[in-house]
């Protein structure tokens, strides 16, 4: 398959996961909005006796549990930004205790458990378990923290795997919203307002600028693909917006490389249909044997975009981007497809609103382990022979489409198997049974997924995977199912191909916009 190819196939995927016409009987939206907040740590660890490793924690935390309000859980990823290990990165699952002792006051414990790695950091199978103890004080909406954190790199065969250090970080509260659709109003209207979102599939290009070279000394001289999600918030007062976006490489001689970047935009109309678009973000990144120096750059963009309908527009930008202190430049294009829902936020905690104006587009979230069992006979990119299987850790959203169809996107990183940079990106198409079997609380479904991967030592050729999955799914409650699956993995134009077991935990929500 040409690299072409699965930018075509990714596009059309998420052009149909963000289209979801919504028909139902019902005759009331019911809203709920449960306590969330941005989580941002920095910390130095130590890599060497003389090296220390910057590193950034960014996390989602969610408190789900009305009775105990302390106890969260989240989603969250570690990365280099300051050093000379740009392209380290895990990803993983949290959980911890955040209790208030007096007024602002707060003590929070917690724990992260994730896999990934890079930048031959903490070479090995890439589990990482990190706990913290620490204090914070709030101010509005968001706190200030400070405490100490503990690092174990699990099974690397640095002898530093263990260090415990001092970090600082700030959290920006983040309600979540959760709507379902009932034939009664079960809370009072207590108001709203609208939030606009982007929510978008993207393809940046990258053009190394002249005497550009990778980290193992070879000329950087191939322009490299990233495919990924950019998602935008926009201000209800004027044209600014922030911006969040992940990408990993999906040809170009760089498979591994991702970023993971955030920073501010503004859009403002020329005329009807068309705007200017400009943002300015800061990033990390790395992998591939790109060099990003301690994995923090710049991204200044310029461009502009269409308006195709009151929810969809596409934007094509071009800029600039320059490591903080490495040797990478490039000329930079990017172009996304923005679905743009006006998303509904309740003054209160709990409100019901009526379906003539309104509606909840479902969406399920789930956490997946997986385990690859390689062929026989084939090796990695050092000439090994890889281990007898590599498990993953990792975590998505599925859209349902029909009742018999849903597309999805996941991203997992290695945490055994002796590949602990590797990590992967995917899209899917789902087919199901629907109700077909809802009698015994059980769903069969086939998948094909295509994406970006590499890290590890892995032989993906380029970066392009693609698998073929069937599994089963059982419903435990209204919102909440358990899922298992086996299938097939390959590489496009790699060798690495392996059968394919996963087991995981789904849970369903539903967005609530404005028709």
């Amino acid at each position: 398959m040409s690299p072409q190819k699965p930018v075509i196939v990714y596009i059309l995927l998420i052009l149909s996961l963000l289209f979801s016409p919504t028909v139902s009987a019902d005759t009331s939206i019911n809203i709920t909005k449960t306590k969330a907040r941005i989580r941002t740590d920095y910390e130095l660890v130590k890599v060497s006796d003389s090296e220390d490793m910057g590193m950034l924690g960014i996390h989602y935390d969610f408190f789900p549990i009305k009775q105990y309000q302390q106890i969260y859980f989240g989603v969250g990823s570690l990365g280099a930004v300051h050093g000379d290990r740009g392209g380290f990165f895990t990803g993983g699952l949290s959980a911890g205790w955040l209790q208030n002792f007096h007024k602002k006051h707060y003590v929070d414990i917690g724990a992260h458990i994730a896999g990934g790695g890079g930048a031959e950091a903490f070479p090995g199978s890439g589990m990482l378990f990190r706990s913290h103890l620490g204090y914070e004080y709030q101010v509005n909406d968001s706190a200030i923290r400070i405490g100490v954190a503990n690092t174990r790199f699990i099974d690397t065969t640095n002898p530093n795997s263990n260090d415990i250090h001092p970090y600082i970080g700030l959290t920006l509260s983040a309600d979540f919203i959760n709507s379902f659709l009932s034939t009664e109003s079960v809370f009072e209207n207590n108001g709203f307002k609208l939030s606009r979102y982007d929510i978008a599939p993207a393809v940046m290009t990258y053009s190394p600028k002249d005497n550009i070279s990778l980290r193992s000394g070879k000329p950087h001289n191939e322009t490299g693909v990233l495919l990924g999600m950019q998602w935008n918030k926009f201000s209800s007062k004027n044209n600014f917006y922030s911006s969040v976006g992940f990408y990993g490489a999906g040809s170009g001689g760089i498979d591994g490389y991702a970023t993971v970047l955030a920073g501010v935009g503004w859009r403002h109309k020329l005329t009807r249909r068309i705007y200017l678009d400009a943002k300015g973000l800061v990033g990390l990144g790395g992998g591939g044997d790109v060099d990003t120096g301690g994995g923090l750059y710049y991204q200044p963009m310029i461009g502009g975009g269409i308006i195709l309908s009151r929810d969809w527009s596409v934007d094509l930008l071009a800029g600039q981007t320059l490591a903080d202190d490495g040797g990478f430049e490039a000329n930079t294009l990017m172009f996304a497809l923005n679905w743009t829902p006006n998303v509904l936020n309740p003054n209160s905690a709990n409100t019901s609103f009526g379906l003539s104006k309104f509606e909840s587009v479902k969406w399920r979230a789930f956490v997946d382990h997986k385990t690859y069992l390689p062929d026989s006979g084939i090796y990695d990119k050092s000439g090994a022979e890889y281990a007898s299987s590599i498990n993953l850790l990792g975590f998505g959203v599925e859209k349902p489409i029909t009742d018999w169809m849903a597309i999805s996107g996941r991203g997992y990183g290695a945490w055994s198997g002796g590949v602990g940079a590797y990590a992967e990106g995917l899209f899917g198409v789902q087919l199901h049974t629907g109700d077909m079997l809802s009698q015994y609380n059980t769903q069969i479904e086939v998948r094909y997924d295509i994406g970006v991967a590499g890290g590890g030592g892995m032989e993906v050729g380029d970066g392009v995977i693609n698998q073929l999955i069937i599994g089963a799914k059982y419903a435990i409650s209204d919102t909440l199912s358990l899922h298992a699956e086996l299938g097939r993995m390959q590489a496009i134009d790699g060798t690495f191909a392996a059968d394919t077991m996963i087991i995981g935990v789904d849970w369903e929500f539903g967005l609530p916009v404005k028709r």
